[in-house]
């Protein structure tokens, strides 16, 4: 590392050397936290999954053996992943307050 000698550094110069230095250690900081986390699958228990999605653990089970929301199993764990339960959620159109073309 190199000394610095402050007391010979005008304020503008010392803005410009803090400001580099942030920067590269905030940019270290942000890429190996947020490119890690996108890397890793993020799982979730049968219970977390049920909860989020206000069912009953029977009614994950059933929709799992259907073959809708695909589950790992780990020992006696069973797994499922967010972006996969989440990719199952379809919107749904109601056409109970659609006016219907009379012509």
């Amino acid at each position: 590392m190199e000394n610095l000698f402050i007391t010979s550094l005008s304020a503008e110069d010392l803005k410009i050397i803090f400001s580099q230095v942030l920067d590269s250690k905030l940019e270290d900081i942000l890429v190996n936290n947020f490119v890690q986390k996108d890397v890793k699958e993020v799982y979730a228990t049968r219970s977390e999954v049920a909860k989020c999605l206000q069912i009953s653990l029977p009614t994950l089970n059933s929709l799992t053996k259907q073959g809708i929301l695909k589950a790992k199993r780990i020992n006696r764990r069973v797994l499922y992943r967010w972006d996969e339960v989440e990719n199952q959620l379809q919107a749904i159109e109601t056409t109970k307050y659609k006016r219907k073309d009379l012509r």
